[in-house]
């Protein structure tokens, strides 16, 4: 997953999910190895770029300098460091509310410690049961909960609008 907005003319934003495609590497005077560039595919993208496949962009390290005062007391002279970091996170988890609205190919769901209605958005996210994956045993009551009070109270809500727009609008 994308951690910062990369390019808004191609879409590729914080949030943007992709598949590390590969990893290209520098090494410094002293042998140590750090990402150059870093090649993801994102699925369903058009963005080709040339010498690329399409869908796949180019991540590449961003420095920043970071302010630190206390340097100070650890006996160094700097009052800063330059940090630098490829803009992702190799792996990552939603929460049930984070996921609403998504479609996503593969799931992993800890139905056990699913709250009110997070059982019905977890299963639901998934395009097919080859694609989930249920991480532990689980009391089959956890299917079959009532809605909370405050989810029945704003169904209650929503008929009550739906009525009146569909008397207004008859």
């Amino acid at each position: 997953m994308v951690t910062e907005n990369v390019s808004l003319p191609l879409g590729v934003v914080n949030g943007t999910e992709g598949v590390v495609e590969k990893i290209q590497y520098d090494e410094d005077a002293d042998g140590r190895r750090y990402a150059a560039v870093v090649y993801i595919y994102i699925e369903g993208s058009d963005i080709h770029l040339d010498g690329l496949p399409i869908g796949v962009v180019p991540i590449f390290p961003v420095s920043k300098r970071i302010p630190y005062a206390k340097l100070a007391e650890f006996g160094l002279k700097v009052k800063s460091f330059v940090r630098s970091q490829v803009l992702l996170i190799p792996a990552y988890a939603y929460t049930d509310f984070k996921s609403q609205g998504r479609t996503l190919e593969k799931v992993r769901v800890d139905i056990q410690s699913a709250k009110g209605q997070g059982v019905y958005v977890m299963l639901s996210r998934v395009k097919s049961l080859s694609g989930l994956l249920i991480l532990r045993d689980f009391s089959p009551s956890r299917l079959y909960q009532r809605p909370s009070e405050e989810l029945r109270n704003e169904l209650a809500r929503l008929d009550e609008l739906d009525e009146i727009t569909s008397a207004i609008y008859s």
